[in-house]
């Protein structure tokens, strides 16, 4: 799951990777509450 969220942002622009970021981060607060 990781792995293919690594490669698929190296392609990427800064700008989608700073959004991709806090929705992952959001799903992974979701997951432990």
């Amino acid at each position: 799951m990781l792995d293919a969220f690594e490669k698929k942002t190296r392609k990427t622009p800064q700008k989608e990777l700073e959004k991709a970021r806090k929705a992952y981060a959001e799903v992974l607060k979701e997951r432990r509450s």
